[in-house]
């Protein structure tokens, strides 16, 4: 995926797209974690972009 984000496969057909972080540790890792409050708070985030996107 050229490292990084696989939005970088997007990014190349010419579709743009954002990547968001979670805060998460160890990550691509067997001891890969997120805290549930940082999951929760990305859930939020994202939820907030589409809103804001097709407000009218």
């Amino acid at each position: 995926s050229m490292g990084g984000s696989d939005a970088n496969i997007f990014y190349t057909k010419g579709i743009k797209c954002a990547v968001l972080g979670t805060g998460m540790t160890n990550v691509h890792t067997p001891n890969e974690t997120i805290l549930v409050e940082d999951l929760i708070n990305s859930e939020k985030m994202v939820e907030e972009i589409i809103v804001e996107y097709f407000k009218e």
